[in-house]
């Protein structure tokens, strides 16, 4: 069966092969804590609609309402720790495509 033109076949090795999944595994957490970063930091009406929303959903479920959540997710600590982790997450990837690029380059 032929493969389609768009898909590469390479044989690697299955430690490098976890270590380019972990790659993209963190880039795609990375720009999706810095997506929710972005919304929390610079669009501030979107996040309180957001939480307005999340308040009426677990009222009409019938669940207490946690005033804790609330308060948290509109706390600068909240915002800090998705910048934290946004950095964190692009730094992890960035030293995953380094090690990557050392293991299957450099070191022969």
């Amino acid at each position: 069966m032929a493969e389609a033109a768009w898909t590469t076949k390479i044989d690697m090795n299955p430690s490098l092969h976890h270590l380019h999944q972990m790659t993209w595994a963190c880039l795609a957490i990375g720009v999706f804590y810095g997506l929710i970063s972005f919304i929390v930091i610079r669009r501030r009406p979107l996040w309180i609609r957001f939480l307005d929303a999340e308040a009426a959903f677990w009222k009409r479920v019938g669940l207490p309402k946690l005033s804790f959540d609330r308060r948290f997710g509109e706390s600068r600590f909240f915002a800090g720790s998705l910048i934290f982790f946004t950095i964190s997450f692009l730094v992890l990837a960035v030293a995953c495509t380094v090690l990557y690029n050392h293991l299957a380059h450099g070191a022969r």
